[in-house]
C-alpha cells in the first residue's frame, strides 16, 4: 500500500461541539494527498460518535480511542507512531484550516531541502468564530529559534514537518512537560534544521473555556518555565541560571511585580538577547525585531500583572539599556496603548510617541 505523502495527527478530547468543523476544513484541503489519523483521548461528550461518522464517510479518516484519558502527549505520541508521511501535519480539533494550508505547505518543504518546519500566520477567534486577532508576521529563522527560548514560536496546531526529523532524532512529545508539552516538543524539533512561517492567515486558532491554555493555566505556565530553561541551560550554559529562572517565571507566571522585579527582568532579558544575538551572528534588522519581541514580552508580563505602577520603571530600564533603541521604546508604548486604550502614558515617555 502506497503511503500517503502527508500525515495529518489530530488528537481530541470532548470537542463535539467545535469537531465538525475542524474536520471538515481538513477535508477540504486543496491537497489530498494525506491520511487522517484522529487520536480520541477517551472523550465523554458526542466526541465518538462524530468521529464514527466521518470515518464512515472518507477512507483517509483513521480514529484510534484511547480507553481512558491518556494526557495529550500520550495521544500525539500514538499518533506520530502511527504516521506513514513523508510529512506530519499537526491538527487540533477546536481549530478551523484555510483550504490552501496543505498545498502551500508541502510545496515549501518540496522546494527547500534544509527546511524542516513549516508554520502559517493565524487568526485568533473566539468560541463563537468571531475573530479576536491576527497574527502573520514574517518571521526569520533566526527569530523563529529566538521565540523558542520563551515561548512557543509558532501555532502548533499550523505546523508540517518532516516525519524523518522525529524518527532520525527519536523526538517525541514529553509527558514531563505536560501543559507545555508541544512547546518543549517545538524546541527540540527546531534543532533538526530550519523553520518559516507564511505570513498568511491559513488558520485560525480557536479561544474557548475548555482550551488547555485556560482550563490548565497554572500547570501551563509553570512547565513552560521549565522547557525555557532547559533550552537555555543547552544553548547558553554560561549564563546565570538563577536569573535566568527569574525572567522565565515574571514573564509566564501571573504574579504581581514590583518594580525592582520588572528591572531584574529586564536586565537579565539584556543578557539573553547578547548571548544570542553573539552566537547567531544576526543582521541589524534582526537584532531590531529582536529586541522589540523582547521588549512586547516585558511589557506584556506587566499588563498580566496588573500593576500599572511598575510601567514607569521598566521603561526606564529599557531606555537606559545600551540595546534598545528609542524606536522600539516607543513601539512598546504604542503595544501598551493599543491593549490598554485607558492607560496614561508618563509625560517623560510622550515626546517618544513623536519621533
Amino acid at each position: 500500500m502506497t503511503a500517503p505523502k502527508v500525515s495529518v495527527v489530530m488528537t481530541v478530547y470532548n470537542t463535539a461541539d467545535y469537531l465538525p468543523q475542524s474536520v471538515n476544513s481538513i477535508l477540504s484541503q486543496t491537497y489530498s494527498d494525506f491520511e487522517f489519523i484522529i487520536v480520541d483521548d477517551g472523550s465523554t461528550d458526542e466526541t465518538p460518535s462524530i468521529l464514527a461518522a466521518f470515518e464512515d464517510s472518507d477512507a483517509r479518516i483513521k480514529v484510534y480511542t484511547n480507553a481512558s484519558n491518556l494526557s495529550v502527549p500520550a495521544s500525539t505520541n500514538r499518533g506520530f507512531a502511527l504516521a506513514r508521511g513523508e510529512y506530519i501535519a499537526r491538527m487540533d480539533g477546536d481549530d478551523i484550516a484555510s483550504p490552501l494550508r496543505f498545498e502551500k505547505q508541502v510545496a515549501l518543504l518540496d522546494e527547500t531541502p534544509n527546511l524542516v518546519v513549516v508554520g502559517a500566520g493565524y487568526q485568533e477567534i473566539d468560541s463563537a468564530g468571531r475573530v479576536r486577532k491576527t497574527d502573520c508576521e514574517h518571521s526569520s529563522n533566526a527569530l523563529i529559534q529566538w521565540r523558542a527560548v520563551f515561548r512557543m514560536p509558532l501555532l502548533h496546531s499550523s505546523l508540517m514537518f518532516r516525519r524523518d526529523a522525529i524518527i532520525t532524532n527519536e523526538l517525541t512529545f514529553d509527558p514531563d512537560f505536560d501543559g507545555a508539552a508541544d512547546f518543549e516538543f517545538t524546541q527540540r524539533l527546531l534543532q533538526a534544521g530550519n523553520a518559516t512561517v507564511i505570513a498568511e492567515p491559513l488558520m485560525q486558532y480557536r479561544m474557548h473555556p475548555q482550551n488547555v491554555s485556560t482550563r490548565k493555566r497554572d500547570k501551563q505556565c509553570n512547565a513552560a518555565v521549565r522547557a525555557c530553561l532547559k533550552e537555555t541551560t543547552r544553548q547558553f550554559p554560561e549564563l546565570d541560571i538563577e536569573q535566568m529562572r527569574r525572567l522565565f517565571q515574571f514573564l509566564h507566571v501571573d504574579t504581581p511585580v514590583s518594580a525592582e522585579e520588572t528591572s531584574s527582568a529586564c536586565t537579565a532579558m539584556q543578557c539573553i538577547h547578547s548571548a544570542f544575538a553573539a552566537k547567531c551572528n544576526l543582521s541589524g534588522d534582526e537584532i531590531r525585531q529582536q529586541e522589540s519581541l523582547a521588549t512586547r514580552w516585558i511589557m506584556m508580563a506587566i499588563l498580566r500583572s496588573q500593576r500599572k505602577d511598575n510601567l514607569a520603571a521598566a521603561l526606564m530600564r529599557l531606555l537606559s539599556a545600551k540595546r534598545h533603541r528609542l524606536g522600539v521604546l516607543s513601539e512598546s508604548i504604542r503595544y501598551l496603548i493599543s491593549r490598554t486604550p485607558r492607560l496614561k502614558v508618563p509625560t517623560r515617555f510622550s515626546g517618544a510617541l513623536q519621533k
